[in-house]
């Protein structure tokens, strides 16, 4: 898991609430690094929302949550989608990597993630965000910055939650959300738990502007309607878990104009699935592979004629196989090193007018990776390491990293 919730003096505590202010800031987190570390000496801006603060603050939405966190902000894409921006830029384009309990929610056709009543939020454990680049770990989506969901599927927790939110515009519905989760251990070696997310939303009431000066109301013209399932299984160190996510909208806002008619639908489909295995060789040495799998069909929408302009029927199939090492030396020193063989296979659906760059409408990439860390804490926090990709069709690329801190209480 991506966060571990130990305080400095090794207590661990059930829930984050638990912890005042300046035990959270001596948590030790992995998101920014490979290796433990507290969040103020990780090498990295990190911010980590827990699911009281969510709670407290009321949310209804991720996009709530993230607004609280300096440097997010939302705009509107093509076709309706809301998309995210980071510091002043535009991020939709794959510069922000989202993870939902460790799977790359990025889709891998044009690399983007759409928001607006799309994720459970009342099921989310915490989130946690590297505002700053973490392509050295991550890979390219995390140019801007990192978005780490954990649910309380990957968290462990355990009973039944459910939650049911009822929210309305002045003259229609805003959202209908059912929202449940459930979990269990049997002893201490097994986990089983599931969370499920159903949703009837709309953007709004008001009436939507193109650049032409043309209009519509978006009062039935603007669905968001989710269905997301998540399935989790531990067995000791033995780990699986499946995601499955249909993000179904309409729209009438088109590519850059207004279009006539009725509404259209863009859908968002997709299920990961992934189960890694830790062995640990001895206290210092530890080793593991994991399995990676995901089908996305983004920006789908086949009810059109192939002519029409906005018709688009695509899938990507994504197969990645990890293996990742760590090794301590004594309190100090740390080596963390992981390779990563993956394949994308891309297809249009047969009478679409789209091609790839090879002429076809299909198309395979692969790609090989391998980075590693070093960490070195005394008297000063020292990360160093790199990242090296091969891809098929883009060639080699590398990364480097270093980040040096040192805590001085308050500082």
């Amino acid at each position: 898991m991506p966060f571990s919730a130990h305080a400095e003096s090794g207590e661990q505590k059930n829930d984050l609430s638990e912890y005042s202010l300046e035990e959270l800031l001596r948590l030790e987190v992995t998101v920014a690094s490979d290796r433990a570390m507290k969040a103020r000496e990780s090498p990295g801006i990190l911010t980590i929302v827990t699911q009281e603060e969510i709670r407290n603050l009321g949310a209804r939405d991720l996009i709530d949550v993230l607004r609280i966190v300096p440097g997010f902000d939302f705009g509107v894409d093509v076709l309706g989608v809301v998309g995210a921006g980071f510091r002043g830029n535009w991020a939709h384009e794959g510069k922000i990597l989202l993870l939902v309990d460790g799977h790359p929610f990025n889709d891998r056709m044009y690399t983007n993630v759409p928001f607006g009543n799309h994720f459970p939020v009342n099921l989310i454990k915490r989130v946690e965000i590297i505002r700053g680049p973490g392509s050295a770990i991550y890979g390219g989506f995390a140019e801007l910055a990192v978005i780490n969901i954990v649910t309380v599927v990957a968290a462990e927790e355990e009973g039944i939650k459910v939650v049911g939110t009822s929210a309305y515009h002045a003259d229609t519905y805003a959202r209908q959300n059912l929202e449940i989760g459930l979990g269990n251990h049997v002893g201490d070696d097994v986990y089983v738990g599931g969370g499920a997310f159903l949703g009837f939303a709309q953007r709004g009431d008001r009436a939507f502007t193109d650049f032409a000066g043309d209009s519509y109301n978006m009062e039935g013209n603007s669905d968001l309607r989710p269905i997301h399932a998540n399935v989790g299984f531990r067995y000791k160190t033995l780990r699986a878990n499946f995601l499955f996510d249909d993000y179904q909208t309409t729209h009438r806002d088109g590519n850059d104009a207004v279009v006539p008619g009725g509404d259209t639908p863009n859908d968002f489909k997709s299920f990961h699935t992934g189960a890694s295995y830790t062995h640990a060789f001895s206290d210092e040495l530890t080793l593991t592979p994991e399995f990676r799998f995901s089908h996305q069909e983004p920006w789908k929408n086949n009810v059109l004629p192939p002519s029409d302009p906005i018709y688009y029927d695509a899938a990507v199939d994504h197969f990645g196989v990890l293996l990742k090492s760590s090794y301590r030396v004594g309190d100090n020193f740390q080596l963390v090193g992981g390779g990563e063989v993956s394949f994308d296979r891309a297809t249009y659906a047969p009478g679409s007018s789209y091609l790839f760059p090879n002429g076809q409408q299909d198309i395979v990439y692969r790609n090989f990776a391998f980075y590693y860390e070093s960490t070195f804490s005394a008297w000063l926090n020292m990360t160093a390491g790199m990242r090296f990709e091969k891809h098929s069709e883009f060639g080699s690329s590398f990364v480097p990293r270093i980040g040096l801190t040192k805590l001085f209480d308050p500082f």
